[in-house]
């Protein structure tokens, strides 16, 4: 894995999105992450933190690059990707009720 150890580049694309329903407080961040080449990287971790969450959400991608960190309340989230040989990325996101 030597050709690795570049940095992560988290070409994900990433999808904020949330419910319209009048009683929806929550929403749901996705996107897919891939390398310089823009082939899918599997087993990224994926942390989200923001002041409006207690602790964080963590989840990991599919054999796709793929994944979702759903029922999220609203606000402003920083999102990192972390995978062993890999330099951290991070990217912020907004999420509001109703976009």
């Amino acid at each position: 894995m030597g050709w690795l150890k570049t940095s992560l580049s988290v070409g994900a694309a990433m999808v904020v999105s949330s419910g319209l329903a009048a009683a929806q407080t929550t929403g749901t961040i996705s996107g897919r992450v891939v390398d310089a080449q823009n082939l899918s990287v599997p087993g990224v971790t994926v942390n989200a933190t923001s002041p409006n969450l207690q602790g964080g959400q963590s989840v990991v991608t599919s054999g796709n690059g793929d994944y979702i960190l759903p029922q999220l309340p609203a606000g402003r989230y920083e999102i990192s990707y972390q995978l062993s040989g890999f330099e951290q990325q991070k990217k912020t996101a907004n999420l509001s009720v109703g976009s």
